[in-house]
């Protein structure tokens, strides 16, 4: 049988910045789906902007854990997160409801959002593999 996942000894409690690290490379994989002119579907923009609540939400504080206003650099997962950080992540959830709700997006929105993608993916080392906007191309 093929084992999959990490040793037992390497293996922790799951932390709710681990679920909000996920839902924030989905939200990227779905923004960068939009920029590439996949189909939103039926399922897709429920899910975007579900996603982008949840993300917002986490954003603002770690499940009740950290100030509102964030004015020192925090380090989670071994990266040091900087208020400016949580601010494009808001960025980024507010343009990704303003796309599932079809408000129009000039040239000057989808350079704002691929310029805020690039710097997010920087900041927690994702790549955002085209594999990923491929998939959402089927669907």
């Amino acid at each position: 049988m093929i084992r999959i996942g990490a040793a037992p000894s390497e293996m922790r409690r799951m932390e709710t910045y681990d679920i909000f690290f996920c839902r924030l490379q989905l939200l990227v994989v779905m923004a960068r789906g939009y920029l590439a002119d996949c189909p939103p579907g039926e399922f897709r923009n429920p899910a975007i902007l579900n996603t982008a609540r949840r993300v917002a939400n986490d954003t603002v504080d770690w499940s009740g854990r950290v100030n509102n206003f964030r004015t020192e650099s925090e380090t989670k997962r071994g990266l040091k997160l900087d208020p400016t950080f949580f601010q494009k992540v808001k960025l980024l959830t507010v343009i990704a409801k303003s796309f599932t709700s079809s408000e129009p997006m000039g040239q000057f929105r989808r350079s704002a959002l691929d310029e805020n993608l690039e710097s997010i993916c920087d900041i927690i080392g994702f790549t955002g593999s085209s594999q990923a906007t491929r998939i959402l191309e089927i669907m």
